[in-house]
């Protein structure tokens, strides 16, 4: 899978936000994932997962892209083991 990540052009001031995903994801379980969009990139789509940090989490000079991977892996850890392509 590939993840790709809108980056700010204020970064790393600005907090990086949210994820999309190509192949998209689904449960095993069939439940739906929340709060998910479309997203064109590079002509593929991607699943657009609508995340975001609570205000003031972001610590510019603390946080960064290996950050939000980690957070993006607990978004995923969360619907474990259901996620898969």
């Amino acid at each position: 899978a590939t993840i790709a990540l809108k980056i700010d052009p204020g970064y790393p001031g600005a907090q990086i936000d949210m994820a999309s995903f190509h192949p998209h994801l689904t449960r095993t379980d069939g439940k739906a994932i929340a709060a998910v969009t479309p997203f064109s990139l590079d002509g593929k789509s991607f699943q657009q997962w609508s995340r975001h940090r609570k205000a003031g989490e972001w610590q510019a000079g603390v946080d960064n892209i290996s950050t939000h991977l980690l957070l993006v892996d607990n978004w995923l850890t969360k619907y474990s083991p259901a996620c898969h392509e």
